[in-house]
């Protein structure tokens, strides 16, 4: 028997605290709505399922603003940015809406916004499963496409102990 443990308990809180010294790679998740209106958010829970096939998985919390982007899409870009991109992760994580008009992009072949500028390497992915879990949706995504920016290379960004940290790339 699972048994769940409400929020604000001392399990809920450790369990906040320990996963707060875990660090994550950030990626800025990409798409568009059904009016082709741009849609994003951060998320530092961006990790490879497969190679092959090549598989990319998330997981985004419900009351997200643009998980019903993401999910009647059916596609995202996962933007792993690099190291340079703490204002432009920040800035995705806010309830701004206006996130595209403050951020340089251009669009993929597919369609999708993607954020050539601030990303290391950029994966574009058509949704094959969802779940649920807690208050999080897990996405995957088969990899359709992976766009690399002019400028190849740099420190890559990620998240740890509640605070962006550039990482050194060997």
């Amino acid at each position: 028997m699972t048994t769940t443990a409400p929020p604000g308990t001392a399990v809920t809180d450790e369990f906040r605290a320990a996963m707060a010294g875990l660090a994550a790679g950030v990626c800025v998740i990409t798409t568009t709505g059904t009016d082709g209106s741009p849609s994003g958010l951060t998320v530092s829970t961006g990790f490879s399922v497969s190679v092959t096939p090549p598989v990319f998985g998330l997981c985004v919390d419900v009351r997200s603003r643009t998980l019903p982007a993401v999910l009647e899409r059916g596609a995202f870009v996962a933007n792993v940015l690099h190291g340079g991109a703490q204002d432009v992760a920040t800035l995705f994580a806010s309830r701004a809406t206006d996130k595209f008009a403050r951020t340089p992009h251009r669009f993929t072949p597919g369609g999708l916004p993607w954020l050539a500028e601030h990303s290391l390497r950029s994966v574009e992915c058509r949704i094959v499963q969802t779940a649920d879990a807690g208050d999080h949706v897990i996405i995957l995504g088969a990899v359709d496409a992976v766009h690399a920016p002019a400028v190849a290379g740099g420190s890559a960004l990620a998240y740890v102990d509640r605070r962006f940290h550039a990482l050194p790339r060997s």
